[in-house]
């Protein structure tokens, strides 16, 4: 499946941004090949209105099945879902492992219109999406300190 997610940071490795429209990243993704990730800036992060319709355009043209993202708005549910493209709720976490849950079928697949997660909801997936990025970041910084002692 071709989904979009909104992302923080220009790669699968980063977290699931909380906004659809406002995102800084997004990345296009085949849930099947994920290896093939597209992760582009969001050239409506700075509209001054309705960038969440800009994005679901953005969307439609490039061919996604799905949107994953913690939230979307109300306006930008209705064009996605009259293009037929269904919104899948996530609540954050490493863009990387989302691939990986939607893959596995771990992830509820639709969301009603103006979907958004509770504030516990938020916060709890926002947690757990800084202790995956400390985890990453611990092992990275591990591989740092190997390759050091070789050289």
């Amino acid at each position: 499946m071709k989904v979009m997610i909104p992302v923080s940071g220009p790669g699968l490795q980063f977290p699931v941004d909380p906004r659809f429209g406002r995102a800084p990243y997004y990345a296009v993704v085949d849930t099947e090949n994920p290896d093939n990730a597209e992760v582009f800036p969001n050239p409506y992060a700075f509209y001054p209105s309705a960038a969440g319709i800009a994005a679901a355009q953005l969307a439609i043209q490039r061919g996604v099945q799905a949107v994953v993202a913690p939230a979307v708005g109300p306006n930008a549910s209705m064009v996605l879902m009259s293009a037929g493209i269904r919104i899948i709720p996530s609540f954050g976490g490493i863009a990387r492992d989302l691939v990986v849950q939607l893959k596995e079928g771990k992830i509820p697949q639709t969301a009603p219109a103006g979907w958004m997660p509770s504030e516990k909801e938020f916060l709890e997936g926002q947690v757990s999406a800084l202790e995956n990025q400390l985890k990453h970041l611990k092992q990275w910084l591990e591989e740092l300190k190997k390759q050091k002692e070789v050289t």
